[in-house]
């Protein structure tokens, strides 16, 4: 049974007794059938990586400007055909290239980061750099060593040739 991290939901659910309804969020489920309530937990979601042909209407760069919503992702700038894709800890990191993912790769091996202001910056909320931009909670040392696992994962897969891979 597959749940979405993050997003409550209700459904049917058919059993050996009957109907019965989950409810849930995050990796915690409650199922109600014929009154009775059972709560448990659902294993967590794998990490996932995945390559996908470059499509400059889809594809945007998020890394290659402090453009809040990136900037179209082209074979000239990027220097690849492709797309990079990585699924962990609730977030889909996108990367133009192989480059990027190891720019990523180093930053998220790092466990403090020093002051990113820099001079000159009086708009400072319209030039964020990617990683000022990352979903609050995704830098806390759980999902930090996820997130170092699943991307090493994804480079090495990605630089083999591999397509796509579960797990993680």
């Amino acid at each position: 049974m597959g749940f979405s991290l993050g997003l409550w939901y209700s459904s049917r659910l058919a059993t050996e007794d009957g109907l019965g309804t989950v409810f849930g969020s995050s990796d915690i489920a409650r199922v109600v059938q014929g009154g009775v309530e059972n709560t448990f937990r659902c294993g967590t979601q794998m990490a996932r990586h995945w390559i996908e042909p470059l499509d400059p209407e889809r594809h945007r760069d998020f890394m290659s400007s402090s453009w809040v919503g990136g900037i179209p992702a082209d074979t000239d700038r990027t220097g690849s055909p492709d797309v990079f894709f990585v699924a962990v800890a609730g977030f889909t990191f996108q990367f133009a290239n192989l480059d990027q993912l190891r720019e990523c790769l180093d930053w998220f091996h790092v466990k403090i980061h020093p002051s990113s202001r820099e001079p000159g910056h009086e708009l400072e909320h319209y030039w964020q750099r990617w990683h000022e931009r990352l979903p609050k909670g995704i830098t806390k040392e759980s999902k930090r060593q996820k997130v170092v696992k699943a991307l090493e994962n994804a480079l090495a897969d990605f630089a083999i040739g591999k397509q796509s891979k579960a797990g993680g």
